[in-house]
C-alpha cells in the first residue's frame, strides 16, 4: 500500500521518544522534594503528600455515581451515600501509597512511624541496617561493644594543626 512496515528496532526507537512524556495538557505535577531527616539524602515523592485535590474529589464522585447507578434498584437516590465510603477507601489507599513511598530506602527511616512511636521507628531502622549488613556478609555491630580507638603515629601526634577553631585571630 505504499506504507512500509517498521522494523522492530525502528519501532522501539519511535516508542522511546514518547517514553516519559505526558500526553495530557498541563503536564505532570512537580515531584515533592525533601531531605531524609536521618541520613540527609535527597528524596523525591511522585505522589503529592496531600490527597485533597480536585482530581481526587472527581474520582471519588464518579466512582460513587457509578456505584449508585449499579445499585439503583436497591437504593435509588439514596445511593449517593456511597460517596462517604468511597472517600474513606480512596483515603486509605492513597495514604498507604504515600507512606510506602516516603520511607527512606537508604537508612530505613519512616517519618510516619516516627511521629507515632519513636521506639518502634528506631527498632525498624535497626532491623533495616541488620538486613543490609547481613546481605553484604558483614557482622552487625552490637550495642555496648567496645571499640578500640585508632592510635595516631608519632608524627601526627606531635604536629600542631595549622588552623584551629578555638584560636583567636591576630
Amino acid at each position: 500500500m505504499g506504507r512500509e512496515s517498521l522494523s522492530e528496532k525502528e519501532l522501539l526507537q519511535q516508542l522511546g521518544k514518547w517514553q516519559g512524556k505526558d500526553l495530557w495538557p498541563g503536564g505532570r505535577h512537580k515531584p515533592y522534594a525533601f531531605y531524609c531527616a536521618n541520613c540527609k539524602s535527597s528524596r523525591k515523592l511522585l505522589l503529592n503528600p496531600s490527597p485533597y485535590t480536585f482530581q481526587r474529589f472527581m474520582q471519588i464522585a464518579l466512582t460513587s455515581v457509578f456505584l449508585m447507578l449499579v445499585c439503583w434498584p436497591l437504593f435509588g437516590f439514596r445511593g449517593l451515600v456511597f460517596f462517604v465510603p468511597c472517600w474513606a477507601v480512596f483515603e486509605v489507599i492513597y495514604r498507604a501509597r504515600v507512606r510506602a513511598e516516603v520511607k527512606c530506602p537508604h537508612c530505613g527511616f519512616d517519618p510516619y512511624l516516627y511521629m507515632v512511636d519513636v521506639q518502634r521507628a528506631r527498632q525498624q531502622m535497626e532491623a533495616h541496617w541488620r538486613k543490609k549488613f547481613e546481605e553484604r556478609g558483614i557482622p552487625y555491630p552490637e550495642k555496648g561493644g567496645i571499640t578500640q580507638p585508632v592510635k595516631a603515629t608519632e608524627a601526627e601526634s606531635t604536629e600542631e594543626p595549622e588552623s584551629r577553631l578555638d584560636s583567636t585571630p591576630n
